[in-house]
C-alpha cells in the first residue's frame, strides 16, 4: 500500500489509482 503512494507520487499517472488513494 505504501509503495503504490510512493509510486504514484513519483509517476501521478491517470491509469494508476492516484487521486483515488490520496483521497
Amino acid at each position: 500500500m505504501e509503495v503504490s503512494m510512493a509510486c504514484s507520487c513519483s509517476a501521478p499517472e491517470p491509469k494508476t489509482p492516484a487521486p483515488g488513494f490520496r483521497k
